[in-house]
C-alpha cells in the first residue's frame, strides 16, 4: 500500500502499487438496516505517471479560460494520453469533486460483455484537498515506495 486516505467513517480511497501499475481502490464497508454487512471495493487502475499528471492536469482543469483554461462552462477535458493511457477530468457536483476516467481499460463488471465502459474513479473535495490527497501526489512521497 502506497497511501490510505479516509473518506468518512466508512470508506477509504487506496493507492496500491500492482503488478507495474497504480491501482486507486475505493472501498467501503457498511452495514445494512437489516445488520448485514456489506462491503463494496472498486478499482481503477493507471501508470505511476498518473500521480506526477493529475496535479498538473487538475490545476489546467480549474485555470480561467482568460489564463488558457477549458472554455466557460467546461465540464470535463479532452482525452489526454498518460504513459499509454487516455485519461480524462469531469467535474462532479453531488458530491462536489472531480471524476478520472480511464478510458483504456474497460469497467470490470462489464467485461465478457457487448458494451464499454471505463474505469473511473471519483475524488471528491473534502477528501482530494483537505484529506490531503492532492498534497501527497504533489509531494512526490510515493516515488520512493515504487
Amino acid at each position: 500500500m502506497l497511501a490510505n486516505f479516509k473518506k468518512d467513517e466508512d470508506s477509504s480511497i487506496i493507492f496500491v502499487k500492482n503488478n507495474g501499475f497504480l491501482s486507486i481502490l475505493e472501498v467501503s464497508d457498511h452495514t445494512l438496516k437489516d445488520g448485514t454487512p456489506f462491503y463494496i471495493c472498486a478499482q481503477t487502475d493507471v501508470t505511476f505517471t498518473f500521480l506526477d499528471w493529475f496535479p498538473k492536469a487538475l490545476s489546467d482543469f480549474v485555470r480561467p479560460p482568460t489564463e488558457g483554461g477549458l472554455h466557460a462552462g467546461a465540464m470535463i477535458t479532452p482525452d489526454e494520453n498518460v504513459d499509454g493511457e487516455m485519461l480524462c477530468i469531469c467535474r462532479i457536483s453531488i458530491p462536489s469533486g472531480y471524476e478520472v476516467m480511464n478510458r483504456s481499460r474497460c469497467n470490470w463488471k462489464l467485461v465478457g460483455t457487448s458494451s464499454f465502459r471505463e474505469q473511473s474513479v471519483e475524488f471528491e473535495d473534502e477528501v482530494l484537498i483537505d484529506g490531503g490527497i492532492l498534497t501527497w501526489m504533489k509531494s512526490g512521497e510515493w516515488k520512493a515506495l515504487i
